[in-house]
C-alpha cells in the first residue's frame, strides 16, 4: 500500500493505492492529522482480514481524537467491506463509491463514480451505462441489495 498526500485547505487528503494487506501502519504512512482528512479510495483493489483490523482500529482512534474524516472514490472492494462489516467507515462519511459494470455485448468491466448522496436519492438503484470499450450496455455488476447494504445503514 502506498499513500500519496495533499493538503487542501484545511484537510489532508490521502490517496490509497495497492491492496491493504497485514498490518499496515496508517499512522505511520499518513502521519500528523490536523483538520480534516479525506481518503480517496479509487487505487485499493483487495482488503485481507489483516488491513480490515488495521483501517478499523486506525479509523477509531482517529474518531477518538475528534478527528473528522471521510472517503471518496471508494473502490468495489472497500465498498464491500462498507456493506459487510457494519463499523467498517468508523463513523467517517462516504461520499462517493465506484460501482461495478459489466458490458453484455463485449464482457468488459468498467467502474462508474457516483456520489453516495444522489445513490439514496434514487432508491439505491444505478442506471445502464455506456461501455467505455465497445459503446454497448453495461450493467451493474454486483448483487444490488449486498453492494449497497451500507446506504440503508446511514
Amino acid at each position: 500500500m502506498k499513500i500519496k498526500k495533499e493538503q487542501d485547505g484545511g484537510r489532508l487528503i490521502a490517496h490509497l493505492q495497492g491492496p491493504l494487506e497485514n498490518s499496515f501502519d496508517f499512522e505511520r504512512a499518513i502521519g500528523p492529522v490536523k483538520g480534516d482528512l479525506v481518503l480517496a479510495c479509487s487505487g485499493v483493489p483487495r482488503i485481507n482480514s489483516e488491513g480490515v483490523k488495521a483501517w478499523i482500529q486506525y479509523f477509531e482512534s482517529l474518531k477518538k481524537k475528534g478527528t473528522h474524516f471521510s472517503f471518496i472514490e471508494c473502490s468495489p472492494a472497500v465498498v464491500q467491506q462498507i456493506s459487510a462489516i457494519s463499523n467498517f467507515a468508523c463513523g467517517g462519511n462516504v461520499i462517493s463509491i465506484q460501482v461495478p459494470y459489466v458490458c453484455t455485448k463485449c464482457r468488459h468491466e468498467s467502474v462508474v463514480l457516483f456520489e453516495t448522496a444522489d445513490l439514496k436519492k434514487s432508491g439505491n438503484s444505478v442506471p445502464d451505462a455506456a461501455c467505455p470499450k465497445c459503446g454497448g450496455q453495461s450493467v451493474f455488476d454486483d448483487i444490488e441489495e449486498e453492494f449497497f447494504a451500507f446506504l440503508k445503514r446511514s
